[in-house]
């Protein structure tokens, strides 16, 4: 929403913009000092959140030198099958590749299959890759289903991935305990309300 002014930013919108942001971050339970922006929509901030995950999980200044992976393990990212389908595209654009992307079996009730996930993480250990990125989803598209965003960030903290958070407030009842405290363990998250406002928040 910020315009271009010269870096006084001294216009309506910019105020409009961080008063939101503030609003965001107290619901979401995140610090004051944490930063985010308003994007034009949830595929961009699917974008900008999977940016900040391959910044910072390559061993290298992946801004500086690009995605490089000849040199240096492929980074690998993690989502279920209900995952949106942006993601793909998302970490397509970023020039990682859809091979860097991992499809992983959901259960019964549409959450991602948390044994395979660690299979998955283990094979590309195993083969030489990065394991870079948990993508959870807190009210995925088709049916709404919560994947297990604590058990996920367990898995992030053992495995040393950054997880990326998804969240959808049509979805938000009685589980936002759970997922407040789960989604402050995330360094990046997309937040959507009700598809008019989307929200990528980095803690620092």
């Amino acid at each position: 929403m910020n315009s271009a002014s010269l870096g006084l930013d001294e216009v309506a919108s910019s105020y409009v913009e961080l008063q939101l942001l503030g609003w965001l971050k107290s619901l979401l339970g995140y610090p004051a000092d944490s930063s985010g922006l308003l994007l034009s929509g949830g595929s961009m901030a699917n974008l900008v959140g999977l940016a900040v995950a391959r910044t910072h999980a390559a061993p290298y200044d992946v801004r500086d030198q690009g995605v490089n992976v000849s040199d240096h393990p492929r980074l690998m990212y993690y989502m279920s099958s209900e995952g949106h389908s942006s993601l793909r595209k998302a970490i397509e654009l970023l020039g990682l590749g859809s091979a860097s992307l991992r499809i992983v079996p959901v259960k019964d009730d549409f959450t991602i299959e948390v044994d395979a996930l660690r299979e998955a993480i283990g094979d590309d250990r195993d083969a030489g890759r990065l394991p870079a990125c948990i993508i959870a989803t807190a009210g995925t598209v088709n049916t709404g289903a919560i994947d297990p965003l604590n058990e996920l960030a367990d898995i992030a903290q053992e495995e040393k991935p950054v997880d990326a958070c998804r969240c959808s407030v049509r979805r938000i009842r009685e589980d936002v305990s759970a997922i407040r405290t789960s989604r402050r363990r995330s360094r990046a998250r997309r937040f959507t309300r009700l598809r008019f406002a989307q929200v990528a928040i980095r803690p620092v």
